[in-house]
């Protein structure tokens, strides 16, 4: 299980830690999800003010996790495939 502070993570912050727990770099992730690198990284470091929705489901397929999971709205944890 993947725990995460729902208080004060962001969603830059969901993203790197499953992509790291994924050990996915960001250009990897990114091609997978069919989004910039760049763009990628500026969610990651929170330089973003919101996700274009047509991003979303991709971003949230390649992570493996839900849209309502990365966006803060479901429970604090997250099964994680890459732990077990």
């Amino acid at each position: 299980m993947l725990a995460i502070d729902e208080n004060t993570d962001t969603i830059g912050q969901r993203i790197k830690r499953l992509r790291k727990a994924h050990k996915m770099s960001q250009k990897a992730l990114a091609e997978r999800a069919g989004i910039s690198w760049r763009g990628l990284a500026e969610l990651e470091a929170d330089k973003l003010m919101g996700m274009q929705t047509r991003h979303l489901a991709p971003l949230c397929r390649a992570l493996g996790c839900s849209a309502d999971w990365l966006i803060g709205l479901a429970p604090d944890t997250l099964p994680m495939d890459a732990s077990e």
